[in-house]
Formats: C-alpha cells, structure tokens, sequence
C-alpha cells in the first residue's frame, strides 16, 4: 500500500499563483487556469474546502467520484453543510489539494514530486486507476480520508488526532503495533493487530495510516477484505474492532470528533 505523501504546511511569504480557480462552486467541474498547478493538471473540482484536480489523461468519471467520496467524508448527513464546524477553513487555510494522475508513473514522470509547488500545497496523490476500479477496493476511500486528517482533522482536533507521541491516536496506535516503535520492528510482536511495513512510513505516518484502518474498518469498508489486508491490518470488521482494539474504538466515538459514521459511495447528494 502506497504510504502518505509527504505533507507541508504552507509558508506565508510562498503566496504565488497555483492556477486554482478562485471563484469555483462546489463540485463543478472548472479548467484549471495558469498558474504552476497548470503545468501538472488541466481540470479542478471544488468540495468544501478541498481541490480536486486532475491531469489531462485522468477520466472524468474519475475526477467526479473521488470528488464525490471527498464531499460525502465532509458532508456525511448531505445536508449541504460540513458536519464539523472550522473544518472547511482548516482545509482552505493548508490549501489541501487531492492530485489526480492516470496511474504512479504518470505522476512520477510529471516531475511534480521534484516541484516546489508542493511547499505551497497539502498534497495527497490519488491514482485514476485505483479510483472506483470494475473490481477490487476503491483506494479514493483512503487517499481522501488521508488528506482531510492531515489537512484538517489533525488542526481541528490536535490534542486527540494528531500523529505526535501521547495523543490518544498514538497512544490506540502504541498498543496496536504491541509497543512504541520509532523504528519499525521486524517483525512486530506476536500481540500485535496493525503491523505496517513500509520502510518510508515513519512514526507520524504510521498513525496516519492507523487513523485510516480504524474509521474505514468502523464504517465497514474492510470487511469483505479480511484476508487481503490481514498481513497489515487484523479487525477487518466493526465488530472486531470493537472487540479487538478498545483505544481506537474509544477515540473514535469521543464526543469532541465530528467524524462520518457512513462510508461513502460516490454518490453526494446535497448539491
């Protein structure tokens, strides 16, 4: 599984134009105009706080359902407003961008990895062939709910979900991984139910990923996945994770969070 992207704040004197349109309405289709995103990709969409954009070769049904999927983890009761309030503004202030290429050596041709574009931008790549696919798991599912965490959950609710030592995100996550690892552990000891491999996922993105097996498993997105996904993640299903993991099911239902409690489809009907 393809780890987070490397994700930076923007800097204050770094204001120049991206090309984002500046009067876009949510979830219309708008060119991209000039500006150093242009150079990358040709379409944005909108969704309450968040661009979608999307390269030329990147179908628009594609463009159109992960912008969907965005709007629903937003909106998740669809009644046309986001469900947590300063969550929008959070999202508008970092500049959150979802990056749509056709597949990863499109995005890794396009030289944009190497751009100092992403120093103004919080950044999350998703791939078009990976995005609602004929068959198998529609990864826009992951890749969406990854930047609203970072680009806004982690602002808006520090203190519980941000991915620093001591929060009780990390704190759930410790007692997953059957300890405090700086360094991933090989192999992660036998109690352990999240164990993620990736050499390039340090400690912060390990919780970012946690965060992301904890909710979606919650709203039922894994569990017809349980073999597939069980050398990284074990409670495939909400009754496992609540069986199995006691501090993500805890954090996950704290009164302080506004988080979904549907998965999304596709299918945003507020607008």
């Amino acid at each position: 599984m393809r780890s987070v992207l490397t994700l930076v704040l923007l800097s204050a004197c770094a204001r120049q134009p991206l090309g984002l349109p500046a009067d876009a309405t949510a979830l219309e289709v708008l060119p991209l105009e000039r500006g150093a995103l242009g150079a990358y990709f040709d379409r944005a969409i909108y969704v309450h706080g968040i661009y979608v954009v999307a390269a030329p070769e990147v179908a628009g049904a594609k463009l159109r359902h992960a912008a969907q999927v965005t709007a629903q983890y937003l909106d998740n009761d669809a009644d046309g407003v986001v469900d947590a309030p300063g969550l929008t503004g959070a999202l508008a202030t970092n500049r959150a961008t979802l990056m749509m290429f056709a597949n990863e050596r499109d995005a890794e041709r396009s030289g944009i990895f190497e751009d100092p574009v992403l120093d103004r931008i919080w950044g999350q790549d998703l791939y078009g062939v990976e995005t609602a696919p004929p068959r198998g798991f529609d990864a826009s599912l992951e890749e969406t709910l990854h930047l609203i965490h970072t680009a806004g959950y982690m602002h808006l609710w520090p203190d519980e979900l941000m991915p620093m030592p001591g929060t009780p995100l990390m704190d759930a996550m410790d007692v997953a991984r059957g300890g405090r690892f700086f360094d991933i552990p090989r192999p992660y000891p036998e109690e352990s139910w999240y164990h993620y491999y990736d050499p390039t996922c340090d400690y912060a993105c390990q919780g970012v990923e946690y965060f992301y097996w904890g909710l979606t498993t919650k709203l039922g997105a894994q569990a017809d996945r349980c073999d597939a996904i069980a050398v990284e993640w074990e409670p495939c299903t909400p009754d496992l994770l609540a069986r199995t993991d006691a501090g993500m099911s805890t954090l996950l239902d704290e009164p302080v969070l506004t988080l979904p409690t549907v998965l999304p489809d596709g299918t945003y009907t507020a607008l």
